[in-house]
């Protein structure tokens, strides 16, 4: 039984680790490739808000964030039921 909780928790970790790292990433991409901080952003944003990659990316990000609640609140719950069973 120690084994198979060992092993949960490595597999949330990692979920969580590669969840964060991959959104993290597309976070990056997005702010290098579809964001200007200037004034000139204002007009370079309304091509950058209809590009399918910038889309893409921002929808990609969205989803990840969705997932890694989801991912906790699964874990929660797994928990809560676990330690009620004991």
């Amino acid at each position: 039984m120690v084994t198979s909780i060992v092993k949960s928790f490595f597999i949330f970790l990692g979920t969580i680790f590669t969840i964060s790292t991959i959104q993290w990433l597309s976070i990056e991409f997005y702010t290098y490739f579809c964001h200007d901080n200037t004034l000139l952003g204002l007009v370079k944003n309304m091509f950058y808000m209809g590009s399918p990659v910038c889309v893409f990316v921002n929808n990609i990000q969205t989803a990840l964030m969705n997932h890694y609640i989801l991912v906790w609140a699964g874990t929660a719950t797994s928990i809560i039921t676990f330690l009620l069973h004991l």
